[in-house]
């Protein structure tokens, strides 16, 4: 895909195409009928209209695609797909951040945390 797009922005990518439509349309996306596919409910139908939804939305949608093939779904060559980029369910552009493998962010974390308590202590002059 040649824009990135936030998963708020590939949702609605996702609706308009499924709806058919060249943008997007709140009053026909809302009446949609994701929820009565011959397929399944579509994943992202609850979350449709203005309701937030976790990255691991988009791995459902893209396993009911490929007919619940987790392989299929690591293999997708579908990149002008909305939802290609979160297709294992998790948000690329958040890579690295947190997670348990951060110790590095922790450490920073802890020292600027020590550095305000000793701040504070000497601000109240409360000995440490």
């Amino acid at each position: 895909m040649s824009e990135r797009l936030n998963p708020g922005e590939a949702k609605k990518k996702l609706c308009v195409q499924c709806i058919c439509k060249s943008q997007f349309n709140s009053d026909e996306v809302e009446n949609c009928q994701g929820d009565k596919s011959g397929t399944g409910a579509c994943p992202i139908y609850p979350y449709r209209i203005g309701k937030r939804m976790s990255v691991k939305v988009f791995r459902k949608f893209c396993l009911n695609c490929m007919g619940g093939n987790r392989e299929s779904v690591s293999d997708c060559t579908t990149t002008d797909c909305p939802a290609y980029e979160f297709r294992m369910g998790k948000n690329p552009a958040c890579a690295g951040k947190g997670g348990k493998n951060n110790l590095e962010g922790l450490r920073k974390y802890r020292e600027r945390a020590i550095g305000c308590i000793n701040n504070f202590h000497n601000a109240i002059s409360i000995p440490k």
